[in-house]
């Protein structure tokens, strides 16, 4: 298996485990959300 450009090994062995996996999912998702509701209030602050 080669190893990942950037990643050390605590990053790797999150990477084989099932739970580390799906909670960096979700903070992935969280962040996402964040962005997309402070895009859309700046765009409503802009039309009013």
């Amino acid at each position: 298996m080669p190893l990942e450009f950037g990643k050390d090994d605590a990053e790797l062995a999150a990477d084989r485990d099932p739970r580390a996996r799906r909670f960096r999912l979700r903070m992935f998702a969280l962040v996402a959300a964040l962005l997309v509701i402070a895009v859309q209030s700046a765009s409503l602050g802009r039309e009013v």
